[in-house]
């Protein structure tokens, strides 16, 4: 992401001042992988995997401390954030068709992990 820029009044002389902020990027990577197998007409599984990593870097700037609205002036505060994650999801369906007293019907049994 780009720097983003905002304005702030300047505490003695009323006029704005810029403030230019520069985020780093946040970054998602993801893989998937589908296993589908049909072991006749009624009878199928499938198995869902995916892996993902997560990263958020962020510097926050927020109002806090004093306020004075006769200099309009705000107090601020700055922190930073540092997630970097992962996680692991995997998925599977047992699916079972048949017809049972002229109705159609599909049975699903799901495990997810």
């Amino acid at each position: 992401m780009a720097g983003q820029s905002m304005c702030l009044p300047a505490p003695t002389t009323g006029r704005a001042t810029p403030v230019v902020t520069t985020q780093p990027p946040s970054l998602v990577d993801s893989f998937t992988a589908t296993l589908d197998h049909r072991f006749d007409d009624a009878f199928s599984v499938r198995n869902i995997s995916r892996y993902s990593t997560y990263a958020l870097d962020r510097f926050n700037t927020l109002p806090g401390g004093t306020t004075d609205p006769v200099t309009l002036t705000v107090g601020r505060t700055r922190s930073f954030i540092l997630r970097d994650e992962s996680s692991w999801f995997n998925q599977t369906d047992l699916t079972y068709k048949n017809a049972l007293g002229g109705f159609k019907q599909e049975w699903l049994h799901r495990k997810v992990h």
